[in-house]
């Protein structure tokens, strides 16, 4: 009876073990796929928080950036300290009764990227196994932090123009699109503008190509200085560029016309040294006849050739029947 007894109490105890295990893996799984599902970096982050909080239970959970940290070595793993430690007043309020915390380094190939703290109001709430646990659910969430940044550097990669990093043409058109079919469906005028750098050719040639690039750069800055947060401007293809100008109402002459003396006005720092550049400038109203966003951009484009016959630096609309816009009016420097 006493040997089935102690078989009893020892099967008890495996039974016990095998049952944490298995919720502790469930509970691993479960963080996992929450963290693996994520495509932008900041969210896996702010997953791997919330999820490391609720797998070892502690009160307060959050992100400390490697520039922040007290410098403590935190290299072997996590790093354990009851609240009278040095790091408690750098990391916790004062206010809050919290009584021991537990911080794990976050790094990616060596590279850090964050600090996560945890903070209990229990006294001793933290040890090794708490830290084995966050440390392998730290490393599966670094590598779904990785894939989730070069996810977000190929997104950018086919959006961004590389050269000016404004919006490439085919996201331009993705957008420009949207709102052309948002635009009929009531709201207000839609316009976009071309403009093209003046004499470019002459530039690459006299100065290189280098200069060039200097010169697109500071001409899409200038461009994406000089609209709302709702617009947005993009290369369009080589020194050629478009906005598109959503709501505009009877603005967007004025818009362009402001666009073209922000290039003007001020030389353009290269490495030949500061070079006038000056742009022409179309601008063209949504109309009815317009079937979709190419047919619309084909007249601003008519418009931008036609500043440019008329010698350059200078702003051409073609606004159909918007009222309070003059049809046809050029703008002179």
């Amino acid at each position: 009876m006493a040997l089935e007894t102690a078989r009893a109490a020892q099967l008890e105890v495996t039974v016990a073990t095998v049952a944490r295990e298995r919720d502790l893996a469930d509970t691993l799984r479960v963080a996992m796929n929450e963290v693996g599902g994520k495509l932008d970096p900041d969210v896996v982050l702010e997953t791997l928080t919330a999820a490391a909080q609720r797998l070892v239970g502690a009160s307060r959970a959050w992100l400390v950036p490697p520039d922040e940290s007290v410098g403590a070595d935190v290299s072997g793993g996590g790093v354990t300290a009851s609240a009278d430690d040095q790091w408690t007043a750098a990391f916790i309020d004062a206010d809050v009764p919290l009584a021991s915390w537990l911080c794990m380094p976050l790094s990616v190939r060596a590279e850090p990227v964050s600090f996560l703290v945890l903070a209990s109001d229990q006294t001793d709430a933290f040890g090794p196994a708490q830290v084995e646990i966050l440390a392998a659910v730290i490393a599966q969430s670094m590598v779904a932090y990785e894939n989730a940044r070069l996810f977000s550097q190929v997104s950018q990669l086919a959006t961004i123009d590389g050269l000016t990093q404004v919006a490439n043409r085919r996201h331009f058109m993705e957008i420009a699109g949207h709102e052309l079919a948002e635009a009929r469906g009531g709201r207000q005028p839609l316009a976009v503008i071309m403009a093209d750098i003046d004499h470019f050719k002459r530039i690459n040639d006299t100065w290189g190509h280098q200069a060039g690039d200097d010169v697109i750069r500071t001409v899409a800055a200038r461009l994406r200085d000089g609209i709302r947060d709702g617009d947005v401007v993009c290369r369009y293809g080589g020194e050629e560029f478009a906005v598109v100008l959503p709501d505009a109402g009877d603005a967007a002459p004025i818009v362009a016309e402001r666009l073209r003396a922000a290039i003007a006005e001020t030389p353009v720092d290269t490495v030949a040294g500061p070079l006038p550049v000056t742009i022409s400038v179309g601008v063209a109203y949504l109309a009815a006849t317009d079937s979709d966003v190419g047919t619309l951009l084909g007249r601003a484009d008519e418009c931008l050739y036609r500043a440019k016959h008329a010698g350059r630096n200078r702003v051409a609309i073609y606004p159909d029947d918007i009222p309070g816009v003059t049809v046809g009016v050029d703008s002179a420097a």
